[in-house]
């Protein structure tokens, strides 16, 4: 008895060593972040955990989606500290704290993708661009989005939504998230940039543009067979595959070209760019960011339209009101910039997909000036993570948060207009709000009233709804839909008039 006791006490002893030894390293790492404390601020840090060393909180983070930030919110109120992709990082919510955030751009915050981000994206983009550089770039980009450059885009996107549909309509089954993802792919390639692609090779673009998205959120690892190495690989892909585009488009007169966004750059004096800088790599840039980073959070908002109105029979048959009552039941009756201004309930039905379902949930900010919120110091050289979902979700000021209701953007009750400007902070805001936010909410108006007028949809598993919150919010499988015309056998003139074939 006594040799078995020895016997046991060995593997006791040593499991006893190592429990101690990982507790004082967690221990360790704790406190060496306590220790970045700013001596000068005498508020405390905000509670919250470091997660284990190394790797923080990320695994759990990366596993559990929003789940991981809602649960946290619910414990510690507006914000908790952890640590995440490598970084001591703050957590924040609350329409407040946002707009202390947002307008503190290069006083107390900037922004600044990790190097491993710019690797793949480029480091001459508008979202990188700092100082005179960002203010020349964002200047040329917000030309574009101006009402009559709107205008001119709408019969394009009217057109290809259409094409769209009456593709998902000829299908058993429909993959929602990445038909939308096609879709979304050829009128970022048509309008923003100008460039002319076959289906196939929005089909490929459409693959490697969804490889950069995962990448840009996974960890780091540049090893095979990772979604680093393969969004750097599908990158590379990508910028070959646009170089000849770009240079095509260069030989065009600004007079024979279209006046989209990468023109409206192309035209730019290089000398506002400076000496040191390569203009020919700043269009490529730029030519990369336009048809990558609006990408996924239009695909995830397009995705959520079919989704909701799904969920809300009601509120389509509000929609189809609306539409008789504006002369635009008739789906030959064309969108006019105009007519999308008058109606007002599909405005309000896009901007509730939109605070429900969010296409970006969170975005940060680099720490560069240690400052207070909610009593407590956010530290320079930390970075700050600012929740756009959670912000709505948790706000006092959406009256049944949880229930998919329009009318609470309507005039009587514009519950998004109480508590502050960022108490619907969809596009950002500061000096790096969308710039495209008015072109997004035009398609996605467009996407909603052609699929009212133009058919009827089911979802094939709707018991089966799981969202993924990564790299854009998404549903689990993509929505698997069966489209239905509701206007019978159909052909189109020259006009892209639809025509009852009887």
């Amino acid at each position: 008895m006594e040799q078995l006791l020895l016997t046991l006490m060995g593997p006791v002893k040593f499991l006893t060593a190592m429990w101690l030894f990982w507790w004082l390293v967690k221990r360790l790492w704790h406190e060496y972040y306590m220790a970045s404390k700013d001596p000068t601020c005498d508020a405390p840090l905000p509670p919250g955990s470091m997660g284990l060393p190394i790797v923080g909180e990320t695994l759990a983070f990366l596993s559990q989606g929003s789940k991981y930030y809602e649960d946290k919110f619910r414990i510690y109120g507006r914000l908790f500290m952890t640590h995440l992709l490598g970084k001591a990082t703050v957590r924040v919510r609350g329409s407040d704290n946002l707009h202390k955030i947002l307008h503190g751009e290069e006083e107390i915050v900037s922004f600044q993708y990790p190097k491993t981000i710019t690797n793949i994206l480029g480091k001459h983009t508008l979202v990188q661009a700092r100082g005179q550089n960002h203010v020349v770039l964002r200047k040329r980009m917000t030309s574009a989005f101006t009402h009559a450059a709107l205008e001119g885009y709408l019969p394009i996107i009217t057109d290809k939504v259409r094409d769209a549909i009456r593709k998902w309509c000829g299908q058993p089954n429909t993959n929602t998230f990445r038909a939308m993802q096609e879709l979304v792919c050829q009128m970022n390639v048509s309008v923003l940039c100008g460039f002319h692609y076959d289906e196939d090779e929005i089909s490929e673009i459409t693959g490697l543009i969804y490889d950069i998205d995962k990448g840009i959120i996974a960890l780091p690892i540049n090893l095979p067979g990772t979604a680093y190495r393969k969004a750097l690989e599908a990158g590379q892909k990508l910028r070959e595959k646009i170089a000849s585009s770009i240079q095509m488009k260069a030989k065009l007169s600004p007079e024979a070209d279209k006046p989209d966004c990468l023109r409206k750059l192309m035209d730019s004096d290089e000398s506002y760019f400076g000496d040191n800088v390569d203009f020919h790599e700043i269009v490529a840039d730029n030519a990369f960011d336009l048809l990558v980073l609006g990408f996924g959070t239009l695909s995830s908002a397009c995705t959520s339209v079919v989704l909701h109105l799904s969920k809300n029979p009601a509120v389509v048959e509000r929609i189809e009101e609306e539409l008789e009552s504006a002369g635009l039941a008739d789906p030959n009756v064309p969108i006019i910039h105009s007519n999308i201004g008058a109606l007002h309930y599909v405005n309000y039905v896009v901007k509730e997909i939109l605070r429900l379902s969010p296409p970006v949930t969170a975005s940060f900010r680099k720490v560069v000036k240690t400052f207070v919120l909610d009593g407590m110091q956010i530290p320079a050289g930390w970075t700050v993570l600012f929740s756009i979902k959670d912000t709505m979700t948790f706000s006092e000021h959406y009256k049944d948060s949880d229930l998919f209701d329009p009318e609470r953007f309507s005039p009587g009750r514009r519950e998004d207009k109480q508590g502050g400007r960022y108490n619907f902070p969809v596009f950002g805001g500061g000096q790096r709000a969308c710039p495209g936010k008015f072109l997004a909410m035009m398609i996605l108006q467009i996407l909603v009233i052609e699929l009212v007028r133009l058919t009827r949809w089911e979802l094939l598993e709707p018991d089966n709804i799981r969202i993924q919150t990564l790299p854009v919010p998404h549903p689990v499988g993509g929505l698997p839909v069966k489209f239905t015309s509701i206007i019978g056998e159909e052909e189109v003139d020259e006009n892209q008039n639809i025509k009852r074939v009887e």
